[in-house]
C-alpha cells in the first residue's frame, strides 16, 4: 500500500510540474507582449515629442500654424499608432493560440495519466480481492 502513496505523490508532483510549465509559458508570452507594447510606446512617445518640438519651433520662428510637413508627420504618427495596435493584437492572438494549444495538450496528458493511474489502482484492487478470497478459502472461512 505504501507504493500507492508514492505513486499518488508522484502523480501530484507531475501534475504540479505540468501546471508550473504551463504557467511559465503563459508568463513568458505575457512578458513578450508587454515588452513589445513598451517598445512601441517608447517609439510613439519619442515621435510625439519630436513632432511637438518641431511644431513649436516652426510656430515661434515663422509665426505660422502647422505646415504641410507637420501634417505629414502627424499622419505618419497616426499610421505608426495604428500599425502598432494591429501588430500588438496579432502577436497577442498568436501567443494566446499557442498557449491554448499547450494548455490543451497538457490537459490531455494529465487526463491520460490519471486514467492510467485509475486503471492500475483498479487492477491492484481486483488482485487484492482475489488474493483475499483465496486466503479465506484456504483458511476455511468461505
Amino acid at each position: 500500500m505504501a507504493a500507492n502513496g508514492v505513486n499518488a505523490r508522484n502523480s501530484m508532483n507531475e501534475e504540479q510540474r505540468y501546471s508550473q510549465y504551463v504557467e511559465e509559458r503563459k508568463n513568458e508570452h505575457e512578458k513578450k507582449l508587454h515588452e513589445l507594447q513598451e517598445s512601441q510606446n517608447e517609439e510613439l512617445t519619442s515621435m510625439v515629442g519630436r513632432y511637438k518640438h518641431e511644431k513649436e519651433g516652426i510656430e515661434k520662428s515663422f509665426n505660422v500654424s502647422i505646415s504641410e510637413e507637420s501634417k505629414q508627420q502627424s499622419e505618419r504618427l497616426e499610421d505608426l499608432r495604428r500599425n502598432h495596435n494591429q501588430e500588438y493584437a496579432n502577436e497577442k492572438k498568436k501567443l494566446d493560440g499557442e498557449f491554448e494549444k499547450l494548455a490543451s495538450r497538457e490537459r490531455v496528458r494529465i487526463e491520460n495519466y490519471q486514467r492510467k493511474q485509475d486503471e492500475n489502482i483498479s487492477k491492484l484492487h481486483e488482485r487484492y480481492q482475489v488474493a483475499q478470497e483465496e486466503m479465506k478459502k484456504q483458511n476455511g472461512e468461505a
